[in-house]
């Protein structure tokens, strides 16, 4: 999934083609368009490579969750539910994106890394001057041959 977002805003990004979301974005009404074209590309490239190494995972998820649903609501609901075949131009492959966006969040939810403002307790020291104690031998070795 990382790499196929990935390949999409960079492409756009590479290729110069951000200005033409851009005027797609403009000619919806959305204003700073160029702006939100630059970003959205931003999003799924250097999002993408955050998102594969499991960083801020639960932030960039939400965010490219929001584009595609955006898009759905902007460009795709009008054309049913069907981007081939049955229909042309649907919402499935963005509800797909959408939903492996939200099960990388759920999978990863209690990683370190999910959201930075997780307040985790710090794990305590390992205590040198008074080590575990050891578990008790209760086996008939034991009882047969005390120390």
């Amino acid at each position: 999934m990382c790499a196929t977002l990935f390949a999409h805003g960079s492409y756009r990004l590479y290729h110069g083609e951000a200005p033409g979301l851009a005027n797609i974005l403009r000619d919806e009404g959305v204003p700073a368009s160029l702006l939100v074209a630059y970003l959205v590309c931003i999003a799924e490239t250097a999002g993408t490579l955050l998102l594969a190494a499991r960083v801020l995972v639960l932030p960039i998820t939400l965010i490219l969750s929001l584009i595609y649903f955006t898009g759905i609501m902007m460009f795709n609901r009008h054309n049913g539910f069907f981007l081939v075949g049955a229909g042309e131009g649907g919402w499935e492959y963005n509800a797909l994106l959408i939903t492996c966006l939200l099960v990388t969040a759920w999978e990863n939810r209690n990683s370190d890394l999910f959201w930075p403002l997780r307040r985790n307790p710090p794990s305590p020291a390992p205590d040198h001057q008074h080590p575990e104690p050891q578990p008790k031998d209760f086996s008939c070795t034991q009882r047969l041959h005390p120390q």
